[in-house]
């Protein structure tokens, strides 16, 4: 009598039955743009090392209060990137206790992961650094579909809480970059002609003034050719990380499950091999070059304006390199400008550094310039 065949699902139920073999602490750190699906790989996460018999931990900015802590999380780091800082140690302690800690980042600058690099040396901890993928068109796709569920409810709870396909595109053009030829790294190929589909398709998305959508377009389609090297006679490009990661998972080619399981295996080869994540290797170095505007300290990748913008918003923010994506700042032509020389100079990418302990005198709120000269509509 021939083996009955299992379906996908089958298959995938019996891959969670089977113990993961992970028997030491271990921290995790996801990383993605908005759409990649990190709370949902983390639930997955959770399902796959539910028998392990070892307590799991979820680290995120966005929450109310860090795991076993009374004092909110805002209140005791109000300044965004002390807060990625704390998350990154609080999570590291546990992990060396021989618990699981998992650090959900939208760090499309690497900024937070480069002070969690920080944190981690000097420490056996086992770590592992995980990129979640999702192609330009499955923003689009995702954004458009979160955006419908949420016209569904009411004003309050969550209906203004999904931000645009744009600023979901920006932050992709930051997190990778494009190449001629396949490497190691790759994780697809991108054609121009599919780019500019998905720009279009994001265009025909939005409910703004179709003047204000088409500045947008513009403004995104200069910036995204260029920093993916797509803005010379190149068909098209192969689309690899910026930086360095333990492993990088397709969300947009496999399922939740299976993004769990794959993470989980390069776990378990970790516990195996005692192998030192790439954060545990050198931090990134800090850049050194800056720019005085008024009373505070212009770091890279924002303009002045917005730089002033994120000050009045919220004065912790200042010096965060991800500030923008924490405040949901629109997108700004100049600071797209910025990024692209930063991203297409030759050498290393530099990390601006920690602005939290700059001069008290020069943390007061000032009046920014006036910005519709120079903003674009806001999203």
């Amino acid at each position: 009598i021939l083996p009955r065949l299992l379906s996908m699902d089958q298959v995938f139920a019996l891959c969670q039955q089977r113990k993961p073999k992970i028997e030491h602490g271990h921290v995790i750190f996801l990383n993605g743009i908005s759409s990649a699906g990190k709370t949902t790989t983390y639930r997955e996460l959770k399902k796959a090392l539910s028998n392990t018999n070892l307590p799991m931990h979820h680290f995120h900015s966005s929450a109310k209060y860090a795991p076993s802590d009374t004092v909110p999380l805002k209140k005791r780091f109000p300044n965004t990137r002390q807060r990625a800082r704390y998350l990154s140690q609080l999570a590291i302690n546990h992990a060396e206790t021989g618990a699981i800690g998992v650090v959900d980042f939208n760090d499309y600058w690497h900024a937070y992961l480069n002070d969690a690099s920080s944190c981690l040396l000097g420490s056996n901890v086992l770590a592992t650094a995980v990129l979640l993928y999702v192609s330009p068109k499955d923003i689009v796709q995702r954004t458009a579909k979160r955006l419908a569920e949420n016209r569904k409810k009411p004003i309050g709870q969550g209906g203004e809480e999904v931000r645009s396909a744009w600023a979901s595109l920006q932050e992709f053009g930051v997190l990778f970059q494009g190449t001629p030829t396949k490497t190691d790294k790759s994780v697809e190929y991108i054609s121009r002609k599919e780019l500019l589909k998905v720009l279009t398709d994001a265009q025909a998305s939005e409910l703004l003034d179709k003047s204000d959508v088409k500045m947008l377009y513009q403004m995104l389609r200069r910036f995204l050719t260029s920093v993916l090297a797509l803005d010379s006679e190149a068909d098209g490009v192969w689309i690899e990380p910026r930086w360095e990661y333990d492993v990088v998972v397709n969300t947009s080619k496999h399922r939740p499950t299976q993004v769990g399981n794959k993470i989980v295996k390069q776990l378990e080869e970790a516990q195996k091999t005692h192998r030192k994540s790439v954060l545990q290797q050198d931090a990134i170095p800090q850049a050194q070059a800056q720019e005085t505007y008024g009373d505070g300290v212009y770091h890279e990748p924002h303009c002045q304006y917005c730089y002033y913008a994120i000050k009045k918003a919220n004065i912790d923010a200042a010096g965060d390199p991800n500030a923008r994506a924490q405040l949901d700042l629109p997108i700004c032509g100049q600071c797209l400008d910025r990024m692209q020389t930063i991203l297409t100079k030759p050498g290393d990418i530099p990390v601006p550094p920690d602005m939290s302990g700059y001069s008290a005198e020069s943390k007061h709120h000032h009046n920014p310039p006036q910005l519709a000269a120079v903003h674009p509509p806001s999203l």
